[in-house]
């Protein structure tokens, strides 16, 4: 159940940021930087939680989900100051995609152990 919820609010976390940083006003950019940050806040809450149950089997998995979910955040955060000052940079934005895609792969690790 625990990480069924976890996945339900990494989808809408990712398609959070994906309707914020398309949005072209500043007051909507930062409607939905809110709510991202509302969103990153309940993830790492509850992948938290996810890691600590699962700590016991794999410490170094659920210890490295927990840090990807704070690199993701700051990814998040360096991305919308990005794009209010209106230049949104490559580079981040992969790293951004790249630290989702390995937290959710690493999710992925600790359910199959």
């Amino acid at each position: 159940m625990l990480i069924f919820l976890v996945f339900t609010i990494m989808f809408i976390y990712i398609l959070s940021i994906l309707i914020g940083l398309t949005r072209i006003s500043v007051k909507r950019i930062i409607n939905w930087l809110i709510i991202n940050r509302i969103l990153y806040i309940l993830l790492f809450m509850f992948d938290g939680i996810l890691s600590i149950r699962v700590f016991h089997n794999n410490n170094i998995e659920s210890f490295i989900t927990v840090i990807l979910v704070i690199i993701s955040s700051i990814m998040v955060e360096i991305n919308y100051s990005n794009k209010q000052r209106s230049h949104l940079m490559t580079i981040n934005m992969l790293l951004l995609i790249l630290s989702i895609l390995l937290l959710l792969t690493f999710n992925l690790i600790i359910v199959k152990k």
